[in-house]
């Protein structure tokens, strides 16, 4: 039996974020040819600060964890895991209709595409059939907008800030 915990723990609630948000989007179209867009480029990392990034490209990117004990005498904690999902639109219209998509599926707002709550079922990617393991709670979703109007590609970048919040008491649950 695997033990879900550390490094393991973290990258199966990322890549399982990432996936999510992904197949999410690719249900409301934002991905298919045709589109009156320029094509989406989804990422799972940072951009480069000395780069240029190309317009329509998504980011999805963690932060800061934090610990909070939630059962005095045993080792149950929540870990909420701070998230950033960052969009570098090719014009307004098309980052905030994206931005608030986003937004709406972390908070579980779309049951038309399966996103009926504002959870994250965790798979194990490291098994040949991916089954849920546990589930995340998505907590304190905010859209971000940036304030440099008229600076290149900020001109229309959007954020969406979340928690993805982790409730385990480490080896044996």
């Amino acid at each position: 039996m695997t033990s879900y915990v550390g490094g393991l723990r973290a990258r199966l609630i990322w890549d399982s974020l990432y996936e999510m948000l992904h197949d999410a989007l690719d249900d409301l179209g934002w991905f298919d040819a045709g589109r009156q867009h320029s094509s989406i480029n989804m990422i799972s990392q940072p951009v480069s600060e000395t780069i240029e990034i190309p317009l329509n490209t998504l980011t999805v990117v963690g932060e800061d964890i934090t610990s909070e004990e939630i059962e005095l005498g045993s080792l149950l904690s929540e870990h909420p895991w701070t998230f950033w999902v960052d969009f570098y639109a090719e014009d307004d219209v098309i980052g905030l209709h994206l931005i608030r998509d986003v937004k709406d599926i972390l908070e579980g707002r779309m049951a038309s595409i399966s996103r009926g709550s504002p959870t994250l079922s965790v798979l194990d990617y490291t098994a040949n059939t991916p089954s849920q393991i546990f589930v995340c709670d998505i907590e304190n979703v905010e859209i971000n907008r940036g304030r440099h109007t008229s600076a290149g590609v900020e001109r229309a970048w959007y954020g969406c800030a979340f928690d993805v919040v982790d409730t385990y008491g480490g080896e044996d649950g």
